[in-house]
């Protein structure tokens, strides 16, 4: 993949590993717009990063998506990369008066954002001499956590679509890249007590991927994991939940 002189979309950019790749990105002479919900975290990140481009979006909404689309077609009409990287995660048990409506959300998030700006994007990402979406998944795809499940469910329907479009546009110059992340250290994650990359150091890993041309990229520990769980996969299911109970002190 080319990773200089593009123009690049960040969904979740405002904080976490969007925010890194956005910063690595810079760094590499790329046009970079950053896509989030908070007025004050885009605009601390902004002051921070002048070079930054920042819109609000509340991606759950399909309106907001769509004028998301337009402005930015009209802003930047050379666009060609878009990050999907916003993600939200809730534990959940079936028994929760809030469990459906937790899921929802992150299905809205996690899979139907991704999903809808491909949609609407598509035929101008076709239009670019080179272009590619980027869906920032997670080894929950392949390993769901029991005490995550709709996160779990939305990073499945996740990698299954990307696979799809990834087949449908084969024989176009659009690329659909699919990143399997481990555990960050980030907002989202605060409360596992285990190991957990740094964003930055995953932000440069996926870049040094991307630059190699890859369209599925495992980060760190998953690449061991996934190897292990296409020989074993109940065993690591269960290795997995066992390993997150831990991490919760569960």
């Amino acid at each position: 993949m080319k990773i200089e002189g593009n123009t690049v979309l960040i969904t979740g950019g405002d904080s976490g590993v969007g925010l890194a790749l956005a910063k690595a990105l810079l760094q590499l002479n790329n046009t970079v717009i950053i896509a989030g919900r908070n007025d004050e975290k885009l605009l601390q990140v902004k002051n921070k990063f002048p070079r930054l481009h920042a819109v609000k979006c509340d991606l759950c909404q399909d309106s907001e998506r769509k004028n998301l689309v337009s402005e930015l077609k009209n802003q930047f009409p050379e666009l060609n990369i878009v990050i999907n990287n916003a993600g939200v995660a809730f534990f959940s048990d079936l028994r929760d008066e809030n469990f459906y409506e937790n899921i929802v959300k992150e299905m809205e998030t996690n899979f139907l954002a991704p999903l809808r700006l491909a949609q609407l994007f598509s035929e101008h990402l076709r239009n670019q001499p080179y272009s590619a979406i980027v869906n920032i998944g997670s080894a929950a795809a392949f390993l769901p956590l029991t005490v995550m499940p709709g996160y779990s469910a939305s990073k499945a329907a996740l990698h299954s679509v990307s696979q799809s479009l990834r087949y449908q546009l084969r024989n176009t110059k659009m690329q659909v890249i699919e990143v399997l992340l481990p555990p960050v250290d980030t907002q989202m994650v605060v409360d596992f007590k285990m190991k957990k990359l740094s964003p930055d150091k995953v932000a440069a890993e996926i870049i040094k991927e991307l630059k190699e041309g890859r369209v599925f990229i495992p980060i760190g520990q998953i690449k061991i994991l996934l190897w292990i769980y296409r020989f074993f996969p109940g065993v690591m299911g269960v290795l997995a939940n066992r390993m997150v109970s831990n991490a919760l002190n569960k």
